[in-house]
Formats: C-alpha cells, sequence, structure tokens
C-alpha cells in the first residue's frame, strides 16, 4: 500500500487546528442567593463569595449603596432569590485576585428578573491588573430577554494577575444571579472555523481519490 504524505499533512493539520480549538481551561464563579442566612458577610463587609462550587476565586463587592436589606431583594416580602435596588443606585464590583493562568477570554453575564421596571448594568468596565482597562476588547457585549452578556478578548495582555469588573445599578433594579467565566482559549475568528473547514474537505477528497487507486 502506497503512503499517502499529502492525506497525511492534511490530516495532521486538521487534527492540530482541532485540538487547539477544544484545548481549554475553563473556571466559573456562580451567584444565586442574596438571603443573608446564606451570606452573613455582606452585611459585615458588603462582600460575597460565589455559590459552593464555583472554582474562578471571585468575590462580589458592593462599593456603595443603602440598606442592604432592600439589596438582598427582601423588600416587600418578594423573598431572598433576588437583588433589588430600591431607591438605591449602588455599585457594584466582581474581584478576582488570583486570575487563571492564561486566561485568554473573560465573560461576565447578568440574568434579569424579567421585571418591568428593571434596568440593566450601567457604565459596566473590566480593569486588568489594576490600571489596565478592558474597554478596548469588549467582543460581544448582548441583550436578550434581560439578560446581558460581556466577553472579553484579552489574549493581547501579557501576565494577568488580576482583573476586576465594576458596574452600577439604577433605581429599582434587580437581577436573579451573576456568572463569571475564565478560559484559556482565545475567541477564533472565523477564518479559523472557514481554515478548518477547508481542511477537512480536502481531506474528504484525498481519502475519495485514494479509495478509488
Amino acid at each position: 500500500m502506497k503512503f499517502n504524505y499529502r492525506l497525511f499533512l492534511i490530516s495532521a493539520l486538521l487534527l492540530a487546528g482541532s485540538a487547539r480549538l477544544a484545548a481549554q481551561t475553563v473556571v466559573t464563579d456562580l451567584w444565586t442567593d442574596w438571603s443573608p442566612s446564606n451570606h452573613p458577610e455582606w452585611t459585615a463587609d458588603k462582600q460575597v463569595n460565589p455559590d459552593a462550587g464555583s472554582t474562578g476565586g471571585g468575590v462580589l463587592h458592593l462599593i456603595n449603596g443603602a440598606d442592604s436589606l432592600y439589596l438582598y431583594g427582601d423588600f416587600g416580602g418578594g423573598g431572598n432569590n433576588y437583588f433589588y435596588t430600591l431607591f438605591a443606585t449602588p455599585t457594584l464590583s466582581v474581584i478576582v485576585s488570583d486570575a487563571l493562568a492564561g486566561v485568554n477570554t473573560i465573560t461576565f453575564q447578568v440574568f434579569g428578573t424579567m421585571n418591568p421596571e428593571e434596568y440593566g448594568p450601567q457604565n459596566l468596565t473590566l480593569i486588568v491588573n489594576q490600571n489596565t482597562t478592558g474597554d478596548s476588547f469588549v467582543v460581544t457585549p448582548t441583550l436578550e430577554d434581560d439578560n446581558f452578556t460581556w466577553t472579553w478578548d484579552i489574549s493581547g495582555i501579557a501576565d494577568i494577575s488580576t482583573f476586576e469588573i465594576t458596574w452600577d445599578m439604577e433605581e429599582h433594579s434587580a437581577f436573579t444571579a451573576l456568572q463569571l467565566v475564565q478560559s484559556t482559549s482565545v475567541i477564533p475568528e472565523p477564518s479559523t472555523y472557514a481554515a478548518l473547514v477547508s481542511l477537512a474537505i480536502l481531506a474528504a477528497v484525498a481519502l475519495k481519490r485514494r479509495r478509488r487507486i
């Protein structure tokens, strides 16, 4: 059987490209419960650790705001399953003091409550290594059904050790959950996918020709 070097090369390139997309490390922080019983530290020092099982090391801080009772979502007996500002206009921040090694992509999500009076986060900013703003690295700020998602490609910043996401809330704003995802993968350009598809087609054609021989 004659060895097909062209097929071997195409297959190797295809596998390498696929591995590059697949190989990644992801850590996630999730905040879903705002009750004082689950987060007594919120009242003491205005900060909340993420839910159990979170792996990213993020901490949510209340920079300023009014009575924390309303911020827990207790106003009007509404329960503790959401964060409600009432008449406060707080500033919040998620701080990661030990970023994922080799982090290239950060995704932050704010999940809304579908409240007609709800307003989304304002002036949201990413700060990397305490002095580098990530504003210019925003890739896909999106809004769907009162759920907000921001994704930053920070692969152009070297030696990332810390980062912070800060935003303001308006009066009568609410959300049910926050999620922060750090990933070592770089958001692939469309050309990357196109190249992999082209390689796959070439490999299929080469294999088909080989079977005819």
